[in-house]
């Protein structure tokens, strides 16, 4: 299970639970993340994901893979997120 995941924070706002408490929560743009890579037990000995953040250049773009062939030019920020099963 992830327990956490990447992104902006770009600001704060409150929901209400269903017994109408407010509840404080973090507004997060996940927008230009994407998934390069998905790694499996068979293939590479354990599950993850690989994650980037597209670097602002490339943002107004349509995806291409060849992003994912030169993941250093494309993602200014890489993770692997590793999980039992994705």
């Amino acid at each position: 299970m992830v327990n956490g995941l990447w992104g902006k924070k770009i600001g704060m706002t409150q929901i209400f639970s269903a017994d109408q408490k407010v509840v404080p929560v973090t507004v997060i743009d996940l927008a230009d993340w994407y998934v390069t890579q998905v790694k499996t037990e068979q293939r590479d000995g354990y599950s993850a994901i690989k994650v980037g953040c597209l670097r602002k250049r490339y943002t107004e773009k349509d995806f291409s893979a060849d992003w994912l062939h030169a993941p250093d030019k494309y993602f200014s920020d890489m993770r692997e997120v590793h999980g039992q099963k994705f």
